[in-house]
């Protein structure tokens, strides 16, 4: 007969006494992986005519403030906000972020505990996990509800990042539309189409070279 204490369990049920206890219970689940932020100065935006779009759809509804770290190398990811806002044009869908094009990367969960590995957006796929991370560099983790992938105008943001004195170059390429927006470096969720040349936005700096979403110490080009 197994040991259940070597096997684990299918499942617990949890009575809770009052609402207190709920938002506890809230609070345990949720990840407290904290992920650094900086900011970085845009120097340059090129009109892409036309892209295969990633919108990432989960399963939990997003606050004002949370988004996803996008990139378009592992060097760096700028903070994508999620479209909680209403627009003249659609409805907010708090459950979305217009993330990026097909190549870029996406930060998720990874088995040790505060690591993250990277998963280009073409790989997600509904039931993966990724992190939701907010202005302060606080993350928690949601499920993919669905994936949508459509050919849309696009817009590519060059940036840099100074960390130490080094420059660190990074690259973001997002949907041309207002409702998209990243957050710029008071934290304020701004459309792509408004941003301009020396504006600074959140960014987080990278590992700098993954194998298959994992960071490791070797020499890799990206540019």
């Amino acid at each position: 007969m197994l040991n259940v204490l070597e096997v684990g369990v299918d499942g617990i049920l949890y009575a809770p006494k009052n609402v207190d206890e709920l938002e506890e219970l809230k609070r345990f689940t949720q990840s407290n992986f904290k992920i650094n932020l900086t900011k970085a100065k845009v120097i340059s935006i090129q009109n892409i005519p036309e892209s295969e779009r990633v919108c990432v759809d989960t399963t939990s509804l997003l606050e004002v403030g949370e988004g996803m770290l996008i990139g378009s190398t592992a060097k760096g990811f700028v903070l994508v906000h999620a479209e909680v806002f209403d627009t003249k044009f659609v409805s907010s869908r708090p459950f979305r972020v217009n993330a990026g094009d097909v190549s870029a990367y996406i930060l998720v969960p990874s088995e040790k505990q505060g690591v993250y590995r990277t998963k280009y957006l073409s790989e997600l796929k509904g039931g993966d996990q990724v992190y939701v991370v907010d202005i302060e560099g606080n993350t928690r983790i949601a499920t993919v509800g669905r994936v949508k992938i459509e050919t849309r105008p696009m817009l590519r943001f060059e940036l840099e990042a100074l960390i130490n004195n080094e420059v660190i170059h990074i690259n973001c390429i997002c949907q041309n539309a207002e409702t998209v927006k990243i957050v710029d470096n008071h934290g304020v969720a701004r459309p792509v189409v408004d941003i301009k040349i020396s504006d600074e936005v959140i960014v987080h700096v990278g590992p700098g070279a993954t194998h298959f979403g994992t960071a490791v110490k070797e020499k890799i080009v990206e540019k």
